[in-house]
């Protein structure tokens, strides 16, 4: 069973997700893991693809790509980036693909929205290559967990421990796990304990952001930054999670 994101929420996400800072720093961090662990592109699975952005930018460095989602609106959506991701019904883990068949898959803060998250983990296991990868972000803290996790479908937040448990019980062993996005924990946990107490609950994150084009320059330079300190050494705190797996 999946956590439904508010509706009105995916076209917002679709309007935003090419420019907005936090999704670009996100996909950079990622297309930074994946570029210092792939040594050429391959076939890729998006699970949870959303509007597809993130397929759209590996399509055009040579991926050849598939994804999934249980929403309807966000097919149609990344129809419009000319994607055509299969439609899986809410309660469907199992994907409709064969054993062995992706070099990589990606799971970009989708294992939240999913009630049997180790089934998820299961069905991502099956699909990839002996030798292939998956890498996934996840939100982390569960205290954290608040009125935009509901907002946005979320059945938990996970713990480090929490995940390499998650990991674990699917025979897998993680290559890499680290926090990411710590410049943001404290201002985000502040703002969301403050939009709390002051009932200010039903507007998304996104439209309370401070305005793009002052705040961008700033978060792409402290994202640079992480991404070159992940290089070297695990993150020990922040508003997320990432994590890479091998399949042995």
């Amino acid at each position: 069973m999946a956590g439904i994101m508010r509706q009105d929420l995916y076209r917002e996400l679709f309007e935003v997700e090419d420019h907005h800072w936090w999704h670009k720093q996100k996909r950079l961090m990622v297309h930074s893991l994946i570029e210092r662990n792939c040594r050429q592109p391959g076939r890729v699975l998006d699970l949870g693809a959303g509007s597809g952005k993130l397929l759209d930018e590996l399509k055009q460095k040579g991926w050849q790509v598939a994804g999934v989602d249980a929403d309807e609106k966000a097919v149609r959506l990344a129809r419009r980036r000319g994607l055509k991701l299969v439609k899986l019904n809410q309660n469907q883990i199992r994907l409709p693909f064969t054993d062995n068949n992706f070099d990589l898959v990606v799971s970009l803060d989708t294992l939240e929205h999913v009630k049997t998250d180790a089934a998820a983990i299961g069905e991502m296991k099956r699909v990839v290559k002996p030798e292939g990868l998956i890498l996934i972000t996840v939100p982390a803290n569960p205290w954290l967990f608040s009125y935009w996790d509901k907002m946005l479908g979320h059945f938990r937040r996970y713990s480090k421990t929490s995940l390499a448990r998650l990991i674990k019980t699917a025979g897998l062993r993680p290559v890499f796990v680290s926090f990411f996005f710590t410049y943001l924990l404290l201002p985000v946990s502040l703002i969301r304990w403050f939009r709390n107490r002051l009932k200010l609950t039903a507007v998304s994150d996104f439209q309370l952001t401070p305005v793009n084009f002052l705040v961008a320059p700033l978060m792409a330079f402290l994202g640079f930054l992480e991404r070159q300190v992940v290089k070297f050494t695990p993150l020990p705190f922040g508003l997320s999670l990432i994590c890479l797996i091998k399949k042995k």
